[in-house]
């Protein structure tokens, strides 16, 4: 019996696209009926913090060997565009499932449960007052300003960071840029009180 070629691209799977599909079995779980309410959404967050991840390393490893001229092929004789373009087909899919996911399942199920996510649109005028409280309260405090006008380079800002920008009033070439270092949490919880009809908690936008 012949010894196999461990060489040829057919007994292998492209590493970045291996990645990709165990992404998507960590989301399968966020879709299982039989895992409980916040362990779905759990599973769902981690897949998008893998997804993250993916990007900032692997895909701008990728991306920097293309600029740079070099890189071989991978095992499985896949050049660098064609890993970027699977990696571009496989991730649109992911995501749009990851949507579904959160869309369609897991923020119904949280509202029946007494956990809606209120849309601005849907709060009322106590919860406004309480948003802003908790904003000059626990946001606004570690927001660092940063000037933006054509005398200075764009800063630097952070990955995962929350930059807001705010164009100054009659200054049409400056605008000032705030940026919050990894705010958390992106949601937060409204204490029950007066201003709630439930005595649930309920997640505010």
């Amino acid at each position: 019996m012949d010894a196999p070629d461990l060489k040829a691209p057919q007994h292998y799977i492209n590493r970045e696209l291996s990645f990709l599909e165990f992404n998507q079995r960590v989301l399968d779980q966020a879709f299982d009926e039989s895992v409980p309410l916040l362990e779905r959404l759990r599973f769902l967050c981690i897949s998008c913090s893998n997804l993250d991840e993916f990007f900032e390393i692997r895909v701008a490893g990728l991306k920097q060997l293309q600029e740079l001229g070099g890189g071989q092929l991978a095992a499985d004789a896949m050049s660098i565009p064609e890993q970027l373009a699977a990696i571009h087909d496989r991730t649109t899919q992911l995501i749009a499932d990851q949507y579904r996911c959160l869309n369609g399942l897991l923020l119904p199920k949280l509202t029946a449960e007494g956990v809606p996510l209120l849309e601005r649109s849907d709060w009322s005028p106590e919860q406004s007052e309480w948003l802003e409280q908790y904003f000059e309260r626990e946001i606004e405090p570690v927001l660092s300003p940063l000037g933006l006008d054509p005398a200075r380079p764009f800063p630097r800002i952070q990955n995962k960071s929350s930059p807001s920008c705010r164009r100054r009033a009659h200054c049409h070439a400056s605008c000032r840029c705030r940026v919050g270092e990894r705010l958390e949490p992106a949601c937060c919880f409204r204490p029950s009180c007066r201003c709630s009809s439930t005595s649930s908690s309920r997640a505010s936008k």
